[in-house]
């Protein structure tokens, strides 16, 4: 079954939310549930056991004779990246000689791979006459994002569809909305709040993956209109911005990039979390609120002149 945009992009986000946050051993395991999946059958999950260890082998495919080596510190450092990679590298053609015919190095650093160990990999390749490979993030949400539906969902849990988001109400939204409201009220009420301009994506250098998501939730901002002019509280949608702005502004003066302050005010609302229909709402107030409130920056105007 093929994926449809509102999954997609919300397999990725669960992707790249795991991929950030796990290290060590946590993220060895991630590795390699990734890969059973992708390798059914043909890649071997290899542990440390008694005092053989694991012997500088992470992971295995039987048919290629593939070996895998996984390195995920808390903090990438150059001088302890290129130790273990010469250390693991040693180790494993001393215990497994002939039955490697390819060494694959996995990290965790989403800034990529520093020319050094680039130069290291090349030098290895050269002198043992093994192919030599590198698996960071691209490649990896690469390759999960070649799974089934049914093991994305095994990994990650199920997500919503464009039809689930179709299907909410404003019983759906009132659970989202209130889960929202845990700030005291504070705000002016005679601020306006401005709607963004079509550029206001390509100002904050957001993702093709977001201008998608952000698209989709559209499709409903008209119930989640209609949910706020029909509400009793005549300030409900004030305060929801405000409480948005607010936690925008936040992470906009942290070190962090527009996707990730993105996927933050997402989980803030609960985006990644409960049922699909309850995500879905989540998206359809996201949309409504990206449109109508102060949250990233309003572009230039000679942007949109």
């Amino acid at each position: 079954m093929t994926l449809d945009p509102l999954q997609r992009y919300f397999y990725r986000q669960a992707f790249e939310i795991d991929f950030l946050k796990k290290e060590g051993t946590a993220f060895e395991d991630f590795f390699a549930d990734i890969m059973e999946k992708a390798h059914p059958e043909d890649f071997v999950r290899v542990r440390p056991y008694g005092n053989e260890g694991d012997k500088k082998c992470d992971g295995y495919i039987m048919s290629s004779d593939s070996l895998f080596a996984v390195y995920a510190p808390r903090e990438m450092k150059q001088d302890k990246l290129i130790a273990k990679m010469n250390s693991d590298f040693s180790g494993a053609l001393v215990k497994w000689g002939d039955k490697m015919q390819e060494w694959t190095f996995v990290h965790n650093d989403k800034d990529g791979f520093p020319p050094t160990a680039t130069q290291l990999i090349r030098k290895l390749k050269s002198e043992n006459k093994i192919e030599m490979g590198v698996l960071g993030e691209s490649r990896l949400k690469e390759i999960t994002m070649g799974l089934s539906l049914s093991n994305l969902e095994d990994l990650f849990g199920i997500v919503p569809t464009i039809a689930d988001l179709h299907s909410i109400d404003f019983q759906d939204l009132r659970h989202v909305i209130q889960a929202i409201q845990t700030a005291p009220l504070i705000f002016d009420p005679n601020a306006q709040i401005k709607a963004p301009s079509p550029e206001k994506i390509k100002k904050n250098d957001l993702s093709p993956d977001v201008a998608l998501f952000l698209s989709t939730g559209r499709q409903r901002e008209q119930l989640v209109a209609d949910f706020i002019d029909m509400h009793p509280d005549p300030l409900l949608g004030e305060r929801i911005a405000q409480e948005f702005h607010n936690r925008y502004a936040s992470l906009r003066d942290t070190d962090i990039d527009a996707d990730t302050i993105f996927q933050e005010l997402l989980h803030f609302a609960g985006g990644l979390e409960g049922t699909p229909k309850r995500s879905a709402s989540v998206l359809a107030v996201l949309a409504y609120l990206f449109e109508r409130c102060d949250i990233f920056e309003d572009p230039d105007e000679e942007q949109v002149a």
